[in-house]
């Protein structure tokens, strides 16, 4: 394939591959105090599944009750799924209520004008498909689509108009700004202000009252300090700003929680606003198996750490999602997993697929579970990244 990928523009990310043994008695615990309610509101297609069935295995055995899948439309077609929508949808029909879906479009397709009346009726049909889709999706640095912006406005106008009308929204940087994008894409993304600088959507905050804005990733920096498009944590500020300024901005807090990343600080500040009542628990690690566990684990210890009590951290594990999406108080029933799983005595089996991600082919290609072939080193940086942080 040429040239390999930039390590630099690599940053160690939770999720990046099977985590090790991890003791979840704790999770356990926080669980049975939470109403048996767990929501995971990050999660996305991923190569080693394409039934609900092994993700449902690896939710239970993590103490996740639901979760909500991402349809994600970007510059260069999924390797997983012939269409988003409809594997999102597929994955909601097969879970008993155990998934939800957020519903997107493809803001990449040229000349906007003429053809974004498809992509919008796209959206505004799978927003109204219930039960399931709760809201839509957009992931403005993957796309470069400018956060204040007409194309931005078609889109919250439709989802404003939706029975839907929660816009779930990325904020903040990506580690495929550079030549990391350049590599995967063909293209970097957009890591300027305008994409990513929450500030850049209050004046639609302000228009659109009636939809519920969810800021991922709570603008954290997923670029190196070193790099053009470092911000120094600022967007992150940002955003707790909008979500003690306006009633209807929430923040999502997927991807950073490590102990050796800004999360920590992050999460400090959160506290420090009283804003418990407006953060949203969200992994997005599912992309390889046993991730969601051990993810999952870290969060709840860096909750406590940060000081959140026992009804902030139930809120910001299920009672903000249930209120924000009308999600129903409490989920489906889990089937009970072995003891040994659940209280961290034994290593936890994989969920059986039948994805074979176990070699390459002559041609350097891994198969996964479409009938379809990318060289190895495509599939292992989109499924360590998420087409990740999207």
């Amino acid at each position: 394939m040429g040239q390999g990928p930039p390590e630099a523009f690599i940053p160690p990310l939770n999720g990046a591959g099977p985590t090790p043994e991890v003791d979840l008695s704790l999770v356990k615990e926080e669980f049975e105090r939470c109403n048996s309610d767990i929501i995971d509101v990050h999660l996305h297609e991923a190569a080693w599944f394409d039934s609900a069935d092994p993700l449902l295995t690896e939710m239970s055995l993590s103490h996740i009750s639901r979760g909500l899948m991402l349809s994600v439309y970007g510059p260069i077609p999924s390797p997983f799924s012939d269409d988003p929508n409809e594997f999102t949808e597929r994955m909601i029909n097969e879970s008993n209520g155990r998934i939800y879906g957020l519903a997107s479009l493809n803001t990449t397709i040229p000349d906007w004008d003429s053809n974004g009346a498809v992509e919008l009726e796209r959206l505004a049909t799978y927003l109204e498909k219930k039960p399931g889709f709760v809201g839509g999706k957009v992931a403005a640095p993957h796309s470069c689509l400018p956060l204040n912006s007409t194309m931005m406005r078609d889109v919250l106008r439709t989802i404003s108009q939706s029975s839907s009308p929660v816009l779930f929204t990325h904020i903040g940087t990506t580690p495929f700004c550079g030549p990391l994008g350049n590599f995967v894409f063909g293209r970097p993304a957009c890591c300027g202000p305008e994409f990513v600088d929450p500030m850049h959507l209050e004046n639609l905050i302000q228009e659109f009252t009636n939809t519920t804005f969810i800021l991922v990733h709570a603008g954290a920096d997923f670029l190196p300090p070193t790099g053009e498009n470092f911000y120094g944590g600022e967007n992150a500020e940002k955003s707790i700003m909008l979500a003690e300024m306006y009633d209807n901005v929430y923040l999502e807090i997927s991807a950073f929680l490590d102990e050796t990343s800004q999360g920590p600080q992050i999460l400090d500040k959160i506290a420090q606003g009283g804003l418990a009542s407006k953060t949203i628990y969200g992994s997005d690690v599912n992309h390889f198996p046993n991730a969601l566990g051990s993810y999952l684990a870290t969060a709840l210890d860096m909750f406590i750490e940060a000081g959140f009590d026992q009804e902030e951290r139930c809120m910001i594990f299920a009672g903000n999602a249930i209120k924000v999406f009308g999600l129903e108080m409490s989920g489906p029933t889990m089937q009970p997993m072995d003891d040994n799983a659940q209280e961290g005595e034994g290593e936890a089996e994989t969920p059986e697929t039948d994805v074979a991600m176990t070699g390459l082919s002559s041609s350097g290609e891994i198969q996964f579970h479409k009938k379809a072939t990318l060289p190895a080193v495509m599939v292992l940086i989109w499924a360590s990244y998420g087409l990740n942080l999207l």
